[in-house]
């Protein structure tokens, strides 16, 4: 599988769960903790490279309303 780079955003009341998650599954890969300009929120970059780490995105943002978004050689961002 190609590595895809993701930047996640996630409300700041949920970035414990996101953490909880995270180590819940084995901290599948490393993450970048960000600061948007937007209040209230975090940003996370990942990478993506294998089955395991995109089902855990896929689990987290079902069980907690994470936004996606794609981010194709750091340039463009549009959501997954």
């Amino acid at each position: 599988m190609e590595a895809i780079s993701y930047l996640i955003q996630v409300d700041n009341f949920h970035i414990n769960e996101f953490i909880f998650y995270w180590n819940y599954y084995d901290q599948p890969m490393p993450l970048l903790l960000l600061k948007p300009k937007t209040k209230g929120l975090t940003g996370i970059m990942i990478t993506v490279k294998t089955s395991k780490d995109a089902e855990f995105i896929m689990n987290v943002k079902n069980k907690i309303g994470i936004k996606i978004y794609r981010y194709d050689k750091g340039v463009q961002i549009k959501e997954d």
